[in-house]
């Protein structure tokens, strides 16, 4: 079999140490020297000050955000959308949803009126937004 196909390949590549000394094979060094490369990569500690972030401005609650669109508004919409474009994942084209607007309005209207209230999908804006947020990461 060696003389009709070559010398056989591993399937693993060795990796380089920290130093760049040695090489692990095995692969448990292998998944432990990737482990400590993204632990560094990633490990970025960053101090924040609590001042600097006090200090951003708060903005006010936009309450009209959670109503449902009306009849006329997601025609408008629909009417928008720009046309000639290549059809999106569902493979309908802009024209052929333009064309049927009437239809098409009043089920995404409906559509739109039912999400919103389902219990499944709860509310789609509260109006309850968080004021600030704080990222660690911790290794």
């Amino acid at each position: 079999m060696g003389k009709a196909y070559g010398p056989s390949s591993s399937s693993i590549t060795p990796l380089k140490s920290l130093d760049g000394k040695s090489l692990a094979k095995n692969p448990t060094d292998i998944m432990s020297r990737w482990t400590e490369h993204f632990g560094k990569l990633f490990f970025n500690p960053s101090e924040v000050d609590d001042d600097v972030i006090n200090s951003l401005p708060q903005l006010d609650f936009i309450l009209d955000m959670d109503k449902l669109p009306t009849f006329s508004e997601v025609e408008d919409a629909i009417r928008q959308v720009n046309t000639g474009k290549a059809p999106g994942l569902d493979g309908i084209a802009v024209e052929l949803l333009q064309s049927a607007l009437l239809c098409y309005s009043s089920f995404v209207h409906l559509l739109l009126g039912r999400s919103t209230n389902s219990p499944r999908l709860g509310k789609w804006c509260t109006g309850n937004f968080v004021q600030k947020q704080r990222f660690e990461i911790r290794m």
